[in-house]
């Protein structure tokens, strides 16, 4: 987490970066555990994925709505270099 309460992850090769799909995995449950138990503490944790999700997104001319990953992913023999969007972190 960094110190704000928004998850980073730590990979080998791209050292502590923000992975935007985990920051919304990480909201979702916060969001469920609040829904279900009503504590405070998941709220507040939901409402800083959103804060985060606000702050770090871009507005494409079309409309659409990414947000970037900002390190470069190897997959497989295909090498992602940043800035580049995943199909799960895309807002229709």
């Amino acid at each position: 987490m960094d110190p704000t309460g928004v998850p980073r992850a730590r990979n080998r090769r791209t050292g502590v970066v923000y992975k935007p799909a985990y920051i919304v995995w990480w909201g979702l449950v916060n969001l469920g555990h609040f829904l279900r138990q009503h504590d405070e503490p998941s709220r507040i944790a939901f409402l800083r994925q959103v804060d985060w999700l606000e702050a770090n997104a871009v507005i494409r001319s079309d409309g659409s709505v990414v947000w970037p990953n900002n390190f470069d992913c190897l997959q497989a023999k295909t090498l992602l270099k940043a800035p580049w969007i995943s199909p799960t972190t895309r807002a229709w």
